[in-house]
């Protein structure tokens, strides 16, 4: 072959090379296409059949506005599997541009930089403010001095209360946010016999355990910034006799939910995303209320106020996005857009993250919509103040074995009678022991 037949060949060869890796640039980035992640079902544990069409409709209402915009995404990822998944696309640079964040995943995100800062994006935005959010849902995106994710949807603590019940009883409710001795003294009113075969058959509460008393006793369980467990307190051990009094009612015998749903509990405390499940399809064909009841605070404790945890969906951006500015149109679209966030009590289990929006008749409509139930009753003010007073887990490595942890080790202690202060040493030392390891 000629030496000019061979520069000939490598021209075009070279040729074809640049226009296939143009083709495939082209493929890889195209500048009017956002790829979305997100999982299949319901983010808050409860069958939810049409979780899928928060984001179709979201999806569509924003190409829409958007002429030429296309959002893509992969359906099909269960949500125990959506975080390994997600962290295998980080692994191979496969990433999605938005993409649904868990609490629990939102702190390694941001600090291995798989999250880009918004706070560019937030202060030249004259259209968008973090004051429009529940306060304490604007914090859950921040990381060290930036936010990197956005608040999507909320599910707070809350109590059930059996109104039917507390009337036959002749049962007064207290105005203003309950005490711990309030809350004991009715659960000790209607903790009864009602048959009178010498075993306790209507309970006061179900669903108030440690957990929820420190959090009501504002109790700090951890030191975060040494790296240690703060269980052995005083605080600490008042919260838990609480709990040990409020039991001791029952005789040794064990409420249930099942309970509940037979209109034999005054109290129940679980996530708003429960509460929501009794009157709600498909939860409804086999869980059924036959009495008058709402949703109201937690009790509050001596040195605390009504505060629960709420658990919370972020959404965030690729820090490798190509277009940052239609990402972030897409991501506003999202958690500040009236109908997107409206739709978040038509079709998902949890709460909108604007107040304004979560209070508007517009979002109450799509709720009341698909609550036929008139035994049913949700005040949005009362919902709104439940969340201005939670607050969110912790998130630190090891946070959730540390919690498991005390979980066994206190029902034990409880069930066995133990002595609570030993007990929380034993506790204390046994959390620390696990913080330390790396």
């Amino acid at each position: 072959m000629s030496k000019r037949r061979r520069t000939l060949l490598f021209r075009i060869l070279l040729c074809v090379l640049l226009a296939t890796g143009i083709l495939f640039v082209k493929n890889q980035y195209k500048p009017n296409t956002l790829t979305l992640g997100l999982f299949s079902g319901s983010v808050w544990d409860v069958p939810n059949l049409i979780a899928y069409m928060l984001y179709d409709e979201a999806i569509d209402g924003f190409v829409d506005a958007n002429p030429g915009v296309k959002i893509q995404y992969r359906s099909g990822t269960l949500k125990e599997d959506y975080s390994e998944w997600l962290f295998e696309k980080l692994l191979l640079g496969e990433e999605p541009d938005v993409f649904l964040v868990f609490n629990s995943d939102f702190d390694t995100l941001a600090r291995v930089g798989a999250l880009q800062n918004l706070n560019t994006l937030i202060d030249r935005d004259d259209h968008f403010s973090m004051d429009a959010f529940y306060k304490n849902a604007a914090s859950l995106g921040k990381y060290e001095d930036g936010y990197y994710a956005l608040p999507m949807e909320l599910n707070p603590m809350v109590m059930g209360i059996n109104l039917d019940l507390l009337n036959r009883e002749g049962v007064v409710m207290p105005e203003g946010d309950l005490t711990w001795d309030e809350f004991y003294e009715i659960c000790s009113k209607v903790t009864k016999d009602l048959n009178g075969d010498g075993v306790i058959d209507q309970f006061g509460c179900v669903g108030f355990d440690w957990q929820q008393a420190v959090n009501t006793n504002s109790v700090k369980l951890f030191d975060v910034k040494n790296n240690r467990g703060l269980f052995n307190s005083e605080k600490t051990r008042k919260s838990l006799e609480f709990v040990k009094k409020l039991n001791s009612l029952n005789e040794g015998q064990k409420a249930s939910i099942g309970d509940f749903e037979k209109g034999s509990i005054a109290f129940i405390v679980f996530p708003f995303s429960e509460y929501l499940s009794y009157s709600r399809y498909p939860y409804k064909i086999t869980r059924s209320i036959n009495f008058n009841w709402k949703c109201m605070k937690l009790p509050n404790g001596p040195n605390g106020n009504s505060a629960g945890t709420f658990q919370s969906l972020l959404v965030g951006m690729n820090a490798k996005c190509k277009n940052k500015e239609l990402a972030w149109k897409f991501m506003k679209h999202l958690v500040y857009n009236d109908s997107v966030q409206s739709d978040v009590y038509r079709y998902s289990f949890g709460v909108p993250v604007i107040k304004s929006i979560a209070e508007s008749k517009h979002a109450q409509e799509k709720l009341e919509s698909q609550i036929p139930d008139t035994n049913f009753k949700l005040n949005p003010t009362t919902l709104s103040d439940i969340i201005e007073t939670s607050y969110m887990p912790e998130r630190f490595s090891n946070y959730e074995k540390a919690m498991d942890l005390a979980d066994k080790e206190l029902y034990s202690a409880f069930d066995n009678g133990s002595d609570l202060t030993r007990a929380l040493q034993v506790l204390n030392k046994k959390i620390n022991d696990l913080l330390q390891v790396k």
